[in-house]
Parts: C-alpha cells; structure tokens; sequence
C-alpha cells in the first residue's frame, strides 16, 4: 500500500529543521530523513565522506563472526537500520534484511523478480528502504517485513544502479543511464515525482551527494564530469569537465564527495580533483603517472581524502590533503590489486578500512602504517562499512561477512 507521507515541499530553511526534528503533518506518517544509524545509506551520510562516529575494528588479530551467503556477487556494500538490521541488494528480491547478531535473514522482498546489481540500499527515519534495481524501478520497501510500498519507474531501459540518497526534505534521489541519456530524478517518499532533469552521460554506478546547506545536488557522469543542480527543481547550476577521457563502463564508482566547508572531491578516470561549489572551478587536481581510479574517495574529519588507484595491476592507496591535494602518504598493496568499486570507510580514531585484490586491510590514517590485515578467497568488488562498534561489514564473492575484534 503506498503512503503518503509527503508534507512538503518545504523552503530550505524549514527543510534544515525538518532534518533535526521529526514531526506528524495532518496525520501523515514520519519525514523520510535518512535514519539515525551507524551507515544508512552510501558511504555512511548524504555527503558520502565515508567517515564514522564509531570505531571499527583494532585487531591486531580480527575475526569473522559470521557469514551471509547469497546469490550474485558482492558489488555493492550493505547499509544499516536504526536497530541495527542489515539491508542488502541481493538478486532477484532486489533486497534482504538480515539479523546483525548472527547473519540470518529476518524477511526477503521476494517474489519481485527484480535484481539489485551496485545500487547500496539507503534506509530513512520513515521505516522504508529504498534502491533501484535493474528492472528500471527505484523501490520502496518497507523495512518491518519487506513490503513494497512502491515502485517508480524511472524511465525505458534505463536500470536504476545508483545508490539512492535521501535528502533532508524527504526526496530520494537516483539516476539512471537509459541508453547513454542520463536520466537524474529526484521522488518524494510517496512515490511521486519532485523533478526530473536530463543530465546526459553515463551515471551507471553513482551516489548523488548534497551540499551542506542542501540547496545544491552533485553528480558525475561518464567518469569526467561533475554535474551541480538545484535541490528545488532540478535547475542545472553548472558542470565541469575533467578530462577529454571517458568511460561508459558500469563497473567503476565515480560518486562525488563533499566537505563541510562545501568544496567537492571527484576521483575521475583520469586523477582526483577538488572543485569550487561557487560555478565549479577545479581548485587542484592530483594525477599520478599512468594511474586509473575508479572509486570515490573517502573524507575524514581531519581533511584527508582517501582514495585507491591502480596502474597495471599495482594498485596504490593515497591520502590526500583535501586542501590542495598534496600528497600525505601512499602505501603500496603488496601483490595484484585494483581499486574498482571499493571506497574505504573511516573509524572514529582515524583508521582506514578497505578491501583491493583478496585482501583487507586497516591503516592507520596517520601515516599508513598497517593496522591489520585479513586475506579472503576472491577479489573485493564493494567497500566496507562500519555497522556498529567495533564491526566492519565487509562483502567478498557471493558472501557478506561481520569482521569483529
């Protein structure tokens, strides 16, 4: 049954105080915030810094405590409910919500027929679950037993394999590539459309981000450009260019990143750039030698950019001081490694948390000294994700594993 909770739309500034406070308007039900939880949605908030207030595993020895196996590979990370319940994309439901204590699965949305292939799911303070799927649709899912509230079809032949985000306002925002047009909608919590906007391009795999006022929504498309829009209407404010080189491949993950001060991190095919919210100027640029990146970068407190590449098959991971991109440090992933698809996650003490080639590792954030290590039996297509103190989520092959102390 679809629910109307739609109260808006509101101006900016009420919309700010909407994110603070939840309230009923005319009995409908909750705003559709993102939930109050250690990682609802990509890269952990509507900035997608990948930093977390808690902290992830110390080791030095970690272990996995259980193991969820499911079908399809593990290309897209898991997000987590306000109790604690994991939300993944599986094929064919398009989700699943599983126990956090010892892997089982509470309900699957099955009988949908719809495959969730890199779209993260994003959870709201509303109960609901929302991610796109390749059937064109972006779903929403009631979180208490998986119910479809709704389906909104967001245009022919276009999958939805964005990772939703869900504004402050209550509007979800995904893209879809639809044969190379790139089609950008912004959905109230009710199903319905706020706006639409044509931005071209392939966004395949990416996360919209907002801005800290939430006026301005980020995009990229085709793995060069960097796309600013107006959270009212969809209004393009402008785009910038990166490079001359593009890709149409579904694989990488060009998601924006954006600081509190407002600047926007973009790791493009080419190298890594910071831009001006103000008209989009590129303030500095980081591109290694004959260097391929192809996931976004994480962003801590302290103001390092955190990001892996890969030449040949030597794959590098960078800190980056996010106010001229310079360099920090680099360490150097011993064996064959390519960062595709695998955004690092940020405990609260500044380690940093990623998977290249078979292995996961945790540095130290100050100077890249390794934490600890774990070795899996394939290649890591997603990021982790820190779901509760002391726990990494992690997925590898066709399983997702819980990585504790």
């Amino acid at each position: 049954m679809t629910r109307d909770v739609r109260c808006g739309p509101w101006p900016r500034g009420l919309a700010a105080f909407c994110a603070l406070v939840l309230f009923d308007c005319a009995g409908a039900a909750a705003w559709a915030q993102p939930a109050s939880s250690p990682w609802p949605m990509f890269q952990a908030n509507d900035r997608h810094t990948g930093q977390s207030t808690l902290l992830g595993p110390q080791g030095p020895t970690p272990e996995i405590a259980w193991t969820f196996a499911s079908q399809g590979h593990r290309r897209h990370s898991p997000s987590v409910g306000p109790d604690g319940t994991i939300y993944l994309g599986v094929e064919r439901l398009p989700v699943a919500a599983i126990d956090p204590n010892n892997g089982t699965v509470v309900w699957t949305s099955q009988g949908n027929a719809a495959t969730a292939d890199r779209s993260q799911p994003a959870v709201g303070v509303n109960g609901d679950v929302y991610i796109g799927a390749r059937d064109n649709d972006l779903w929403s899912i009631d979180a208490a037993d998986g119910t479809t509230n709704w389906r909104f079809k967001a245009s022919f032949d276009g999958d939805v394999q964005t990772p939703p985000l869900i504004g402050p306002d209550g509007a979800i925002y995904a893209a879809t590539d639809a044969l190379a047009t790139g089609q950008f909608y912004a959905v109230w919590p009710d199903g319905s459309q706020k706006w639409h906007a044509r931005i071209g391009g392939s966004p395949h795999n990416v996360s919209p981000a907002l801005s800290p006022d939430d006026a301005t929504v980020y995009i990229t498309t085709g793995g060069k450009t960097l796309i600013a829009l107006d959270t009212d209407d969809g209004t393009e404010l402008w785009r910038t260019e990166t490079t001359a080189l593009a890709t149409g491949s579904r694989v990488p993950n060009y998601s924006p990143v954006v600081g509190s001060n407002g600047r926007i991190y973009f790791a493009a095919r080419d190298g890594v750039y910071g831009f001006n919210p103000a008209g989009g100027a590129i303030l500095w640029s980081f591109k290694p030698a004959r260097t391929k990146f192809a996931s976004a970068p994480a962003l801590s407190n302290g103001g390092k950019l955190f990001v892996g590449g890969w030449s040949g098959l030597i794959g590098t991971f960078y800190a980056l001081n996010a106010t001229d991109g310079s360099l920090a440090w680099q360490f150097t992933v011993p064996g064959r490694c390519q960062f595709v698809n695998t955004q690092a996650a940020i405990g609260a003490d500044g380690k940093v948390y990623f998977g290249c080639g078979r292995i996961l590792y945790a540095l130290d954030g100050a100077d890249g000294s390794v934490e600890w290590q774990m070795l899996f039996d394939r290649t890591f297509q997603s990021g982790p994700v820190i779901s509760a103190a002391g726990t990494l989520l992690v997925g590898n092959g066709s399983s997702l594993y819980k990585i504790t102390d």
